[in-house]
């Protein structure tokens, strides 16, 4: 008896799209700056974390990219 693998295209299909529009809608775009002008240490703090916070957003943002294009890239090789 034979192992055998089952693939349904559609369910892939949609999880695919699923994930291309999560990465598409997904800003990792923060205020740089808030209450400019002001000289209140909470929003100096605040500013401050959002720049930390630039980076890793950015990352997540690339990351779902890869993992749609590994994704595609994986399944396309796989019925060929």
């Amino acid at each position: 008896m034979a192992d055998e693998i089952k693939v349904i295209d559609g369910e892939i299909n949609r999880t695919l799209s699923d994930l291309s529009a999560a990465a598409q809608q997904f800003q990792p775009l923060f205020p740089f700056h808030v209450g400019s002008g002001q000289e209140l240490e909470v929003l100096d703090e605040l500013n401050q974390l959002n720049q930390q916070l630039q980076t890793p957003l950015n990352n997540v943002h690339i990351l779902y990219k890869a993992i749609k294009n590994n994704l595609s890239t994986s399944i396309d090789s796989a019925f060929k």
